[in-house]
């Protein structure tokens, strides 16, 4: 059957050639044939995702992910506490606290969480042969690291100080 003119084929069936490389390279069905768009190479991307990983658990050992997310679990149950609304002033240094600390550990966490993501869903590409979900994971992570270049940004202004306003 290997060696049937395409016309031979019963109408309906399927049959796919491969190249030397395992690749297909021709895919017939109802006596119509279409020779498959070549898939983008994901290596890249999973070198891509490694790095971006790697940079971001380095600025969690910067910006002492741990400690941070117990100190805003902290705020939040000051926050919560209906005496801390009696000085005002301490319960606006708690929400912009709060809103520091949320800014940080959330935003590490969603960029873990998507990139680990997206290497699940990069083993399931090359599976299935999907080249659009490729394309989209390509833009997910793009997105990804200019997220992780902001925080790697933000970590210049990660002293004590920095939170305060400067006279000029």
């Amino acid at each position: 059957p290997a060696n049937r003119p395409l016309n031979a084929i019963a109408k309906g069936a399927t049959r796919r050639r491969a190249d030397a490389a395992g690749r297909a390279r021709l895919s017939c069905a109802a006596n119509i044939c279409t020779i498959p768009r070549h898939m983008i190479e994901l290596n890249p991307i999973r070198q891509r995702i490694a790095d971006l990983t790697g940079r971001l658990d380095a600025l969690g050992g910067i910006f002492d992910y741990d400690a941070r997310k117990e100190r805003l679990e902290e705020v939040n149950r000051e926050l919560e506490s209906p005496d801390v609304w009696n000085d005002s002033a301490r319960a606006q240094a708690l929400g912009r606290e709060r809103s520091l600390l949320d800014k940080t550990v959330n935003g590490i966490r969603e960029l873990t969480e998507g990139l680990a993501g997206a290497n699940e869903l990069l083993e399931l590409v090359e599976m299935e042969d999907d080249e659009d979900t490729a394309n989209a994971i390509v833009a997910d992570v793009e997105r990804y690291a200019k997220r992780v270049e902001q925080l790697e940004f933000q970590r210049m202004f990660s002293g004590k100080m920095d939170s305060h306003s400067a006279f000029v």
